[in-house]
């Protein structure tokens, strides 16, 4: 569902910043590196049974406007304002 969609991006949208947000604190070079690259891998795997694999708006953009399974609201809804909104 749209609701569920727009809760996943918004979830992870959070928690990839957090995550980023605490590595720059992190005295450990190579955790501050991995971590996030790490974590944006994971996040994909498990965000991808909601919304897809994709992580660039623009590109699920095209996808949805070649298909025509949304509409341009629920997309915006899931791709931009959910991870906008998570990540502040």
């Amino acid at each position: 569902t749209i609701g569920a969609g727009a809760a996943c991006e918004g979830a992870l949208g959070l928690v990839s910043n957090l995550l980023f947000l605490a590595s720059l604190d992190s005295s450990n070079k190579r955790l501050a590196f991995w971590a996030p690259l790490a974590a944006t891998v994971v996040m994909c795997y498990f965000g991808a049974a909601f919304t897809g694999p994709s992580m660039n708006p623009a590109m699920a953009f095209t996808w949805n406007w070649h298909y025509g399974v949304h509409s341009a609201d629920e997309h915006w809804l899931v791709f931009w304002a959910a991870p906008c909104a998570g990540a502040l």
